[in-house]
């Protein structure tokens, strides 16, 4: 007689639990999406993927519902129950023989109806949840959302001590001057959408058209600090604290630092790079077009353009370029006509698929 019985709560309790550990995975797949596109961070998205499943499992605790639980979740939903299903968690043997009657009775009646009632649980809204969180992660990772919340710092070179030494070696010195406070700032081209960052590694890794500004200490005074580049000197300017220097960069190269105390002495630093990576062109796809097509007079003169484009920060503009002619032999004109795509163009998305 079990199968008539408790089976049927049972079945139903899987049910439920199922529903709710679907909860659980959507919040926490939805939240560990979401800080994947904000950050990029393979180490952030599992902490927090972590963290979100703990959470969600100690609010939803898909392990509650138990066969008492949808014992009366049954009597309060179904009334061909009448409110009996609490007899099916009685051994057969010991019912009375009405009850036993009472038993098998509701158990034939709510047969097929319990498999149309639904458990409680809050699917819909883990769903819309998980579909917001989705979107809102690939937003972010398409607008480069990481730059504005500044998680590249955390890519920055470890910090480096600018080790200095006098230039003539033979001299005795007692008390060589030490740099105390060292930093280099990055300010990168507008159109990246990257937000400024600060590091004290002196090696600097840079996209052309970046301005750096150096920044440097000393714990006494200084008569004068130069930084050396590629067979140039540039004077570092003090404000009454820190020696700045400040350039927009071009090129790959190496640098260091030349300094002189007050007792005409000249120290110069470890030598350290710049490298300065070129932006590359977007990559410009065209899909499914003919190089050459010819059209009839009495020809549909129209043909379907698609076309990929990527770039790694955004694409800001994009448009279609004819050139058309006119005229025969001798006589023939051409003009560029710009033409604009059929698709709004999405500014600072980096991968977009537009037709014409």
């Amino acid at each position: 007689m079990k199968i008539a019985g408790i089976n049927i709560l049972e079945n139903f309790t899987r049910r439920w639990q199922v529903l709710l550990v679907v909860e659980v995975v959507c919040y926490t797949l939805g939240i560990g999406f979401l800080i994947f596109g904000l950050t990029t961070h393979l180490l952030y998205t599992i902490l927090s993927t972590i963290l979100a499943l703990v959470i969600s499992l100690l609010i939803i605790k898909p392990w509650r519902p138990n066969v008492k639980r949808s014992s009366s979740f049954i009597d309060r939903h179904l009334k061909s129950a009448e409110y009996s299903t609490g007899l099916f968690l009685t051994p057969y043997e010991g019912l009375t023989n009405i009850a036993k009657l009472q038993r098998i009775q509701v158990a034939e009646q709510i047969q097929n109806q319990i498999k149309k009632l639904q458990p409680p649980n809050q699917l819909m809204k883990s769903f819309s949840v998980f579909a917001i969180l989705i979107v809102i992660g690939i937003i972010a990772y398409q607008l480069d959302a990481k730059s504005y919340l500044n998680f590249s710092n955390s890519e920055q070179s470890p910090k480096q001590n600018i080790t200095i030494q006098a230039v003539d070696s033979t001299l005795n010195i007692l008390s060589i001057p030490t740099i105390t406070e060292q930093s280099v700032k990055l300010v990168y081209p507008n159109y990246i959408n990257k937000a400024d960052t600060v590091s004290d590694g002196m090696d600097i890794f840079a996209l052309e058209g970046s301005i750096a500004t150096w920044r440097i200490n000393f714990n006494s005074d200084i008569k004068s600090v130069i930084m050396e580049s590629m067979g140039k000197d540039y004077p570092m300017t003090y404000d009454g604290k820190d020696y700045t220097f400040e350039i927009p960069l071009s090129n790959s190269g190496f640098y260091n630092f030349k300094f002189e105390d007050l007792k005409g002495t000249f120290y110069t630093s470890d030598l350290y790079s710049i490298e300065v990576t070129k932006d590359k062109s977007p990559i410009v796809e065209i899909k499914g077009l003919d190089q050459y097509t010819s059209f009839n007079h009495y020809d549909s003169k129209i043909f379907q353009l698609n076309s990929n484009i990527t770039d790694d920060y955004g694409i800001d503009e994009a448009y279609i370029v004819a050139t058309v002619s006119k005229g025969t032999g001798e006589s023939v004109k051409f003009r560029e006509e710009k033409l604009s795509f059929g698709n709004q163009v999405k500014r600072g998305y980096k991968r977009q698929n537009l037709r014409k």
